[in-house]
């Protein structure tokens, strides 16, 4: 009984990251549709395909898991602008 409770509380839990994670990147790449808006002209079919292709680098490059994610995206940002760069 208290198995199937933990295993509750935890795919409960699990459900929660996910949503919040999710939230999190959407509001993220709202911030940058506006930013590239300001400074660089995109309208929505331009912006259609940045996340076109940021799904798709979640998911073939980086994979479903946000560790994993998280860990690769630090990794080419490195690549990319330096490896002493903030952000």
């Amino acid at each position: 009984m208290k198995n199937a409770y933990a295993v509750k509380l935890q795919e409960r839990k699990r459900a929660e990251v996910y949503q919040n994670t999710k939230e999190g990147f959407e509001f993220g790449l709202n911030l940058c549709a506006v930013a590239l808006n300001n400074k660089f002209g995109f309208g929505n079919d331009r912006l259609a395909v940045l996340e076109t292709e940021i799904e798709r680098i979640l998911e073939e490059e980086f994979g479903g898991d946000v560790e994993t994610a998280s860990y690769g995206l630090a990794r080419r940002i490195a690549q990319i602008r330096g490896k002493n760069h903030n952000c």
